[in-house]
């Protein structure tokens, strides 16, 4: 079972104070919520942030930490609250807790095949993810690029970096096909060329990143562009991407891996 430390136990201390709401309290703040009310939303998040942390002890971490399960069940929690429909008579800890679980699963998942990260880039995307779930608690939403940015003293271009490698590295391990064998990140170079991630996002990086991604067509920079938050800062799966330009999932995958497959031949050759 994951243990705590640091930073981590300080949140931990900082949520166990917030109030929970009761079931009239808590319907009174969804309504004002679906009205654009922004505190009634973050109040209906912070609530149930003792949830996301419950949950996700039940996991057996092992190589993901738990503060990248709960970050990530804080962003299912996020979703939940967005969603959720208080005239159902349900309470939102019960409607939330699939989509939180669905969070945390999906970093479990990530963690079984990671892709080497130099450990400058792992530190700071994991003190990015560290912040954007403390912000995310503290708005009642995901928190902006510029937010992310003041908070932890880097630029906005330092942030969408670490989050870039964070998406680009989930993006590279998902299964090929249908039959889950083999992963996008095998089909790209070869085992013992320079890693084309580090050459990206290392502490001193070869390339500027937008000038590589202007190598590229147009729908396929803006399918990159789109999947690592470089236009406004917020990544977007892959179902987001498809449905946000028209086209099938499989289309997008297609096009991002061909991208990929692109910019690493022209990283390594860099």
């Amino acid at each position: 079972m994951a243990t705590t430390t640091g930073n981590l136990r300080r949140y931990l201390d900082e949520i166990g104070r917030c109030p929970l709401l009761s079931a009239e309290e808590e319907t009174e703040c969804a309504q004002r919520a679906e009205s654009g009310d922004g505190t009634a939303r973050q109040r209906l998040v912070t609530a149930n942030l003792r949830l996301v942390v419950s949950i996700a002890r039940s996991y057996p971490a092992r190589d993901c930490d738990l503060h990248d399960l709960i970050q990530e069940g804080t962003v299912g929690l996020v979703q939940a609250v967005d969603k959720f429909d208080w005239r159902r008579g349900t309470r939102l800890s019960t409607y939330a807790a699939p989509w939180i679980r669905s969070g945390i699963m999906k970093a479990l998942n990530a963690s079984m095949h990671p892709i080497r990260l130099p450990e400058g880039v792992r530190a700071r995307l994991r003190l990015v993810r560290a912040t954007e779930m403390r912000l995310a608690g503290e708005l009642g939403r995901m928190p902006s690029t510029a937010e992310l940015a003041r908070s932890i003293g880097l630029t906005p271009s330092q942030i969408q970096t670490a989050q870039a490698a964070g998406v680009w590295v989930s993006s590279l391990d998902e299964p090929l096909g249908r039959d889950g064998h083999g992963r996008y990140a095998d089909r790209l170079v070869d085992a013992n060329a320079l890693d084309p991630l580090e050459m990206l996002v290392g502490d001193q990086p070869v390339i500027d990143l937008d000038e590589t991604l202007g190598q590229l067509p147009d729908r396929a920079r803006q399918i990159l562009e789109l999947r690592l938050g470089l236009r406004d800062g917020v990544t977007r799966t892959t179902e987001a991407v498809a449905v946000e330009l028209g086209l099938a999932r499989q289309r997008v995958r297609q096009i991002e891996l061909t991208a990929l497959r692109r910019l690493a031949s022209n990283l390594c050759a860099a």
